[in-house]
């Protein structure tokens, strides 16, 4: 029978656990949506979502220049901008979730000049 001094240490409970090994945050959240092809509509759905959030703010800061909504135009712009600052750190380049957020942004601007073009809102 060995003794506790003739087993060695189990180096691999001690060693750190990296972040990357554990899916979170946006990874967990977002990325399912964008690797499976059978989520895109989900996508699209939230994605429009979010659109129909995005233009009466945008509407209501630079046609009728409410407070309100320009503070949260501006704290879009600040999620926006920690979007990208965060797959620029994390995967080192300008990937799939920082398109999506570019993507959004355009249909968003585009929803907001139509509505304003024809009256809607």
């Amino acid at each position: 029978m060995a003794s506790l001094r003739e087993v060695p240490p189990d180096t691999a409970d001690d060693a750190p656990v990296s972040d990357s090994e554990d899916p979170h945050g946006v990874d967990m959240r977002i990325m399912p949506y964008l690797r499976d092809s059978s989520l895109w509509p989900v996508l699209v759905v939230l994605v429009l979502h979010v659109v129909a959030f995005v233009v009466p703010v945008l509407l209501f800061a630079a046609r009728d220049r409410r407070t309100g909504a320009i503070f949260a135009l501006g704290v879009l712009m600040l999620l926006t901008l920690r979007g990208f600052r965060w797959e620029i750190r994390s995967r080192e380049k300008f990937g799939a979730i920082s398109w999506l957020i570019v993507a959004t942004w355009i249909t968003s601007l585009l929803a907001a000049y139509l509505a304003n073009r024809y009256d809607f809102l």
